[in-house]
């Protein structure tokens, strides 16, 4: 019996360091961003963006294809008011196959109040990687 117990303690230690890893693996994220030529607030806001998912804990940015998140954003000036109206959407590629909308908004931002916006769209980034990531857990790919 003890014979079995350290191969046995091994396997069982290695399992668990690769959920561990696995579950802290980040999910790559892809924008794709839409702005007006003109639109300064929404230039800032993708920026921001870009940024926020480049220091999450969970997301990462990609340019690659395959499997990952996809995050489409649409910003538009608002004429005569440095504040830009923005549409997003978030679903994932994977492997090719596209999936139902994980998340969405439409809202507006001004100068002062983009980074709030860029927040809470990263934060909508990243409860959609938590579902994409339980998604393909339970599928087995």
């Amino acid at each position: 019996m003890k014979k079995l117990f350290i191969p046995v303690f091994v396997v069982i230690c290695v399992l668990f360091i690769s959920v561990l890893s696995y579950a802290q693996e980040k999910i790559p994220v892809k924008l794709e961003a839409q702005n007006a030529q003109n639109d300064v607030v929404g230039k800032r806001l993708t920026h921001l963006i870009t940024q926020g998912i480049n220091t999450s804990d969970s997301l990462k940015s990609t340019g690659e294809e395959g499997f990952m998140l996809i995050c489409n954003i649409l910003t538009v000036k608002i004429h005569g008011r440095p504040s830009c109206a923005y549409s997003y959407i978030v679903y994932s590629n994977t492997y090719g196959k596209m999936s139902p909308v994980l998340g969405h908004h439409l809202g507006i931002c001004s100068n002062i109040t983009v980074d709030d916006a860029a927040r809470r769209i990263i934060e909508n980034l990243q409860e959609s990687a938590e579902k994409f990531s339980t998604s393909l857990k339970k599928s087995g790919e």
